[in-house]
């Protein structure tokens, strides 16, 4: 990790070797949980995490360097190929090293083999629709419906085959039912776009009644491929209710290349049990429920799924009544819709369910599971993405062998109540979650009512207001807690909490006395206060020491670095004109303390102006007061009173930002805001 690293990245379960294994040199993070590590491990910079892992090294070298910028680290519960070395050259006492055990850490499970299978009709005998006796007329008016049909039904009594349906437009005005060994095929082998035509079904029949006949029924070992589904006469002011576009009857079924561009109910494997189940390659835009599968089905797979509010609003097809909506871009109203009412991906009774490669852009839920009967889905979810969503994952239910996932991205957004996990009610046991990558607009964490969430190997790079916690229980280990002041919002008396070897940038904060987490070796970036402090201090010596409150050191505007003046430390900025100033302490934050005095000590050298404007109640960058720079060569004081601050992070992400202009450079040595 070089000198320009400023970001976060995860090794989980990982085989690192080498004549120096592991070096960072830049300003961001690095996280190893449960690794074997073969070579010294050299930290010049930033800050790492190493847990739970067996750690070797020539015996001449230490198996951990901390340089002195260091402020920040936590090596913990690591075994060693011999004694311990971890050479600690770093002053900061922010700083962890222990070598007991982790509590509740685990390795990654074990996973399945996540090879593409191979989804083929019982026989390749070819029966093209638009060929006699069929004659399919693919015009879009023309209803084709018996025309198909015709097709599957001869390929189903001669013992399976491709029913092949040319580029085209087929008006579908009934149902299709596809028979066992028979694959229904477009001309696309590859996934495909609606912004591309190629083999289309014009979906008519079922509007307003969605517990109706599937459009398209799947036998036993029967499938689709290649195809796109529109629905023509679907409207937007608001969506109209539909069957299931594809259901599944019976083992074996799949679709593949498939394309659907305004769903009601895009997939169904629930109404009935699909064992071995082969989704691949399907996308679509849909408006309630994206794929349901449950009813019991063993061993099933859906793979490079994606589900995004573009297969509709980047296709050419009719919009219905589109033309009476609000006048917004296409995408924002269907965006709206889903996100308020799309279950994405519905997971009820099923076992060894493989989720792999899948992506949901847009709706209330990203992923659900729920109970079914006394059962509940059990198997892995790999390299899941749930963005643009209200809630990235709600557990209500869980199988017995539960639902392990791994390298998951989970993101909430452009919407209210935003949270990236639910644990309902009804939950019973416990979900995991390993290498995960958290960030988006959060309200909250976590809501939990029951259940146990257990996180391993994550980055938060948002958490909004932390964890609610109503009733069940939370682990968190190794996880980075980035931006947002809160990590506990509410802990019920029955909940319990446990936060080990995390990496708590902006320390362990509580929105109210007396939350209580148990706690084992967390690194903080700054020092924790508790409730009830009326004063908040920045010191800036080689490396920040934070009593609530921080200087960002590098984005798009500009960076600071540390600087030596007048016999002291001090942080000055070296590119850009701005200096940023982030409250971290929640008594501080979001009105808590309207009246304030901020003093800035600082390096009097050169000319220039310093503007301090700071997130005020009525609205972010409310001037403050502006001093000037003497090229005096000594260090000053200046108090700035601050009224009605509400200190939200309006200001880019920042409460207090000093614009420098006129070439103005002074050298920061410290900062105290005090209530007044």
């Amino acid at each position: 990790m070089s000198d320009e690293y400023t970001s976060t990245s995860l090794f989980h379960d990982c085989t690192i070797g080498g004549t120096t294994a592991v070096s960072q040199k830049g300003k961001g993070a690095a996280q190893f949980q449960h690794c074997t590590i073969q070579g010294p491990v050299v930290v010049e910079n930033g800050a790492i995490v190493l847990a739970d892992s067996d750690l070797g090294a020539p015996a001449a070298a230490p198996h951990v360097t901390l340089a002195a910028p260091i402020v920040t680290s936590a090596v913990v519960g690591n075994r060693f190929d011999a004694a311990p070395r971890v050479e600690n050259r770093s002053a900061s006492p922010l700083i962890v090293v222990d070598h007991a055990p982790l509590k509740d850490a685990r390795p990654l499970p074990a996973l399945p083999d996540t090879a593409a299978p191979r989804c083929r009709p019982a026989r390749t005998t070819l029966f093209v629709v638009t060929d006699a006796p069929y004659s399919a007329k693919r015009d879009g008016r023309t209803d084709d419906t018996a025309s198909i049909q015709s097709a599957l039904d001869a390929a189903g009594k001669d013992g399976g085959g491709i029913v092949f349906l040319p580029g085209g437009s087929y008006a579908v005005r009934g149902h299709l039912q596809v028979p066992a060994g028979v694959e229904l095929r477009g001309v696309y082998e590859v996934p495909h776009h609606s912004l591309g035509k190629g083999s289309i079904l014009l979906a008519w029949e079922g509007k307003g009644n969605e517990k109706g006949e599937p459009f398209i029924a799947l036998a036993a070992r029967a499938g689709v491929r290649g195809v796109t589904i529109h629905y023509p006469d679907q409207e937007y002011d608001p969506p109209k209710p539909y069957p299931s576009t594809i259901q599944g009857r019976g083992a074996g079924v799949y679709a593949v290349d498939t394309t659907g561009v305004n769903p009601w109910h895009f997939i169904d494997l629930a109404t009935h049990r699909c064992d071995g189940h082969v989704l691949d390659y399907v996308g679509a835009a849909p408006l309630k429920v994206g794929i349901a599968i449950g009813a019991g089905c063993r061993d099933g797979q859906v793979r490079n799924m994606q589900l995004n509010p573009h297969y509709f609003h980047r296709g050419s097809y009719p919009k219905a009544n589109w033309d009476r909506l609000p006048k917004k871009k296409d995408h924002d109203a269907f965006w709206e819709f889903q996100k308020e009412h799309l279950d994405a991906l519905v997971l009820g009774a099923c076992e060894r369910e493989l989720l792999f490669q899948n992506f949901v852009f847009g709706s209330l839920y990203g992923i659900h599971l729920i109970g079914e009967g006394a059962d509940g889905p059990s198997g892995w979810c790999i390299g899941h993405g749930t963005d643009g969503s209200k809630v990235s994952a709600r557990i209500d239910g869980l199988g017995a062998a539960g639902m392990d996932f791994i390298n998951a991205e989970l993101v909430c957004m452009a919407s209210t109540n935003k949270v990236y996990f639910i644990l309902g009610p009804t939950l019973k046991s416990e979900t995991r979650f390993f290498s995960t990558l958290l960030w988006g607009q959060p309200d909250l964490t976590a809501v939990i009512e029951a259940g146990t969430l257990h996180l391993q190997l994550a980055n938060l790079l948002h958490h909004g207001g932390g964890l609610e916690m109503k009733g069940g229980a939370a682990t968190a280990i190794n996880a980075r807690f980035n931006h947002g002041s809160t990590v506990l919002k509410d802990v019920a008396p029955t909940a319990k909490v446990s936060l080990s070897a995390n990496l708590l940038d902006r320390g362990l904060t509580i929105a109210k006395a007396g939350l209580t987490a148990a706690q084992d070796r967390n690194a903080m970036a700054c020092v924790a206060l508790p409730p009830g402090e009326k004063t908040i201090t920045l010191t800036l010596n080689r490396a920040q020491e934070r009593r609530g409150l921080r200087l960002r050191e590098k984005d798009g505007e500009a960076e600071q670095a540390p600087v030596e003046r007048g016999g002291r430390w001090g942080w000055r900025c070296e590119k850009g004109g701005y200096m940023y100033l982030e409250i971290d302490y929640a008594g501080f934050k979001n009105g808590a303390a309207p009246q304030v005095t901020l003093t800035l000590e600082y390096f009097d050298e050169g000319k220039g102006k310093v503007a301090v404007v700071y997130d005020a109640a009525e609205k972010p960058w409310v001037e403050a007061g502006v001093f000037e720079l003497t090229d005096s060569n000594t260090w000053k004081r200046r108090e700035i009173a601050i009224e009605k601050a509400r200190f939200s992070g309006r200001c880019n992400g920042a409460d207090i930002r000093l614009n420098l202009q006129g070439g103005a450079r002074p050298v920061l040595g410290s900062v105290t805001i005090e209530m007044r």
